[in-house]
């Protein structure tokens, strides 16, 4: 496995580690151990993971590409309900 393999691999299980606390988060009991903020800066952190990656790379991790296209249909639920 190269090392471009490698840091393909850790950015997608961020991305991956990322979604799973985002799932426990919207637990009542876990809203209160992860706040926004921390939830923003760890967005921020997969953001400046996957351009590295990209520059370092040429390629876009899988997790990064669903990642993205999530917060988009997010963004669009958003806007539809108010």
């Amino acid at each position: 496995m190269s090392s471009q393999e490698v840091l393909i691999n850790v950015c997608d299980q961020v991305v991956e580690r990322s979604s799973k606390i985002l799932a426990q988060r919207s637990k009542s009991v876990a809203a209160k151990l992860i706040t926004t903020k921390e939830l923003k800066d760890l967005g921020r952190l997969i953001d400046i993971l996957a351009a590295e990656t990209f520059a370092m790379t040429g390629k876009v991790s899988l997790g990064t590409i669903l990642a993205k296209s999530y917060d988009l249909h997010r963004k669009i639920v958003m806007l539809i309900m108010g």
